[in-house]
């Protein structure tokens, strides 16, 4: 049978994070190669789901060919009105 222990502090919440929108002033970009196209989608719904969590983030992403290299780039804008 378990024992009922009082008084134990509960850990901080451990988050990795795979992309650091947090540190992203606006105007700020970082692209990935669309070779992994997989990794790119991923990023792009992390970026819109960062954005809906967190207010004053708001992000837009293009696909642009970069030394001949298709590539997803996402960029930190400002908030629309």
């Amino acid at each position: 049978m378990n024992k009922v222990e009082k008084d134990i502090p509960i850990p901080e919440k451990y988050f990795r994070e795979k992309y650091y929108f947090k540190d992203m002033k606006i105007g700020d970009s970082f692209a990935i190669p669309w070779s992994n196209q997989l990794e790119a989608v991923r990023a792009r719904c992390a970026a819109s789901a960062y954005g809906q969590r967190n207010t004053g983030f708001q992000f837009t992403t293009r696909t642009v060919t970069e030394k001949n290299v298709k590539k997803l780039r996402i960029w930190r804008v400002e908030e629309d009105e």
